[in-house]
């Protein structure tokens, strides 16, 4: 039983669902577009070009796919707008590479904390003529694969060819790259090490998805990301704030509301993506030892983390795990359309190679 992957446009679908319903008012400017072979910085870069706008003036909420067709939203503030010349001229610019889906108005733009949703269709091909009993079986995995967790890892394109971007980071490290990089680029870079950071520490923890007393874990409540810290003798949950605070390279949250039962389903357990301001677990527990001699052996300290100050590069922490939802599977002929649903961030290039290891 073969199946493979083209990663053809026509092969990946991707939509985004915002969490919440835009009002049809408001300060903000929504546009919703479909792209195709296209990266979403290609659409971003399209537009400072066409008017000669800075990075900041747009407002999405996370990057689809190159080779698929994905739609996603773009947003921007009226002041901003009317300084491009309006709606018409906007809508315009965004025509000349992408198809305007809709358009849309709404109290406040889009940004990278908004919890979306990227709903997948994704096409396996079968290399041959399948029986009855070879498309039930293939079948009966993939359905079962799909209730299972997934590592939430980033996916190659984060790192550049042979894991350049990472490697680079060094030399930004030590000043070497102050003149070798631009601004941009470095923050790039900066990220990229950062992830790949994230994914060795998030395969390590994937190996057996055992939570640790302390952890800090993540789940959507009121359209939003909530954060709490798992307590191992009650097995319950006590919300707590993650935020930036000022002058702190490395914080611990501070527990805010009551305890609530804990649902390994729903609470993710999260580890941090390197950057300045680091919220970590409270020291001398079996969360922060872990989290603690994971950054000392990548040489994520106080002076790194200066770095990122400087070049103003700040995130949040990320599951280290996901779960797919909204999941259909059927047969075109002899091929398979698998749909499903992943909370933003989640690549699902990790779901569609592990489903490739099952069926190949």
């Amino acid at each position: 039983m073969v199946f493979h992957f083209k990663q053809t446009s026509h092969d990946f679908y991707v939509h985004e669902h915002l969490p919440f319903k835009l009002k049809g008012h408001g300060d903000a400017f929504y546009v919703y577009i479909e792209k195709q072979n296209k990266t979403t910085y290609d659409i971003i870069q399209h537009l400072r070009s066409k008017f000669g706008i800075s990075r900041m003036t747009l407002w999405i909420a996370g990057l689809k796919d190159k080779k698929a067709i994905a739609r996603q939203w773009i947003s921007i503030y009226d002041r901003a707008l009317k300084r491009l010349g309006g709606e018409v001229a906007f809508i315009n610019a965004l025509a000349e590479v992408a198809q305007v889906v809709d358009t849309w108005r709404h109290p406040f733009p889009l940004n990278l904390s908004v919890p979306i949703t990227n709903e997948f269709r994704i096409k396996l091909n079968s290399e041959k003529k399948l029986g009855q009993e070879e498309r039930q079986q293939a079948l009966d995995i993939v359905k079962k694969m799909m209730e299972q967790w997934y590592p939430n890892l980033f996916w190659d394109q984060r790192f550049g060819i042979n894991w350049r971007n990472a490697s680079q980071w060094w030399e930004i490290m030590t000043w070497q790259a102050r003149e070798k990089f631009d601004r941009p680029e470095a923050i790039f870079k900066l990220q990229a090490y950062a992830s790949k950071c994230f994914n060795e520490y998030a395969e390590k923890r994937n190996k057996n998805k055992k939570i640790l007393d302390w952890d800090i874990v993540a789940w959507r409540e009121d359209r939003a990301m909530t954060y709490g810290i798992y307590s191992h003798a009650t097995k319950t949950v006590q919300s707590c704030e993650v935020k930036w605070t000022a002058g702190n390279f490395f914080f611990t949250p501070t527990p805010e509301w009551k305890e609530i039962p804990y649902v390994p389903q729903k609470m993710l357990v999260t580890w941090p993506i390197p950057w300045y301001n680091l919220p970590l677990c409270a020291s001398e527990t079996p969360a922060w030892q872990s989290e603690k001699k994971f950054l000392e052996d990548n040489d994520l300290d106080a002076e790194s983390m200066e770095k990122y100050r400087d070049y103003k590069v700040y995130g949040l922490r990320r599951p280290l795990w996901v779960f797919p939802t909204k999941t259909k599977v059927k047969y075109v002929q002899d091929n398979m359309l698998i749909n499903f649903t992943l909370p933003a961030g989640a690549y699902a290039s990790i779901v569609v190679d592990t489903l490739l290891e099952k069926l190949t």
